[in-house]
């Protein structure tokens, strides 16, 4: 039931934007920039999903995930989260964003 709201929510946010068109653009224009960034977008919204659905999963596994568990696999998901950062900051400031988050799907 819950996704079905989600996607009849995202279904009537993409229908607002196809049929608002204050800058009077070109369908051609509006179809190609929502094929580009449609899918980049979603992507970077479930990539964050992932990274913060941590503290949900605790909830949801119960004793089967310990305080000290949850801590270390945090920690961990943090530090690699800080280090990557450093490395994949500067990379994708030199190939471009679009380049950068096609690469972080693979």
């Amino acid at each position: 039931m819950d996704l079905l709201v989600v996607a009849l929510c995202l279904s009537f946010v993409t229908y607002l934007y196809f049929v608002r068109n204050p800058m009077k653009h070109s369908k051609k224009f509006i179809m190609r920039r929502f094929v580009n960034w449609c899918p980049m977008a979603m992507t970077y919204a479930f990539l964050y999903m992932a990274r913060y659905n941590l503290t949900v999963s605790k909830n949801a596994f119960g004793s089967l995930m310990s305080i000290s568990d949850f801590g270390i696999i945090f920690g961990f998901g943090t530090l690699v989260y800080g280090l990557s950062f450093l490395l994949n900051g500067p990379l994708v400031d030199k190939i471009g964003g679009k380049k950068g988050i096609l690469i972080a799907i693979y």
